[in-house]
């Protein structure tokens, strides 16, 4: 982990979504595809992951999801977020401030990482 004083850039970006709706991105997502195989574009039986992943607005899959607000992630990233590791928090999003996103990452950091084992 690092540390404040940890001067040197690392490859870790950090991306912030806020109200991202995950059915009706994945909706769109289906709507394309469909389009992609009504055009000739795509054989529907070879339709996987990653054409699936190639037309999501967020196509990483995030280490860690905090959702402020409520203990449940609605419709939040539902296809991106499988493997995640999630904290919830009280805190509304207008109000979360640098010590509750320190807080989220200090307890990220004593997790054991299962990717769904």
């Amino acid at each position: 982990m690092r540390r404040p004083g940890d001067t040197e850039q690392v490859d870790a970006p950090i991306q912030v979504s806020i109200g991202l709706g995950g059915k009706r991105e994945f909706a769109e997502t289906v709507r394309q595809l469909a389009e992609a195989v009504d055009d000739g574009e795509i054989d529907p039986g070879e339709i996987d992951a990653d054409d699936i992943d190639d037309r999501l607005v967020f196509r990483d899959e995030p280490d860690l999801v905090i959702k402020t607000g409520a203990e449940r992630l609605s419709d939040f990233m539902i296809w991106q977020s499988v493997y995640s590791e999630l904290y919830f928090t009280d805190v509304n999003w207008r109000d979360f401030r640098k010590r509750d996103y320190l807080r989220a990452l200090l307890e990220y950091a004593d997790r054991q990482r299962r990717f769904g084992r």
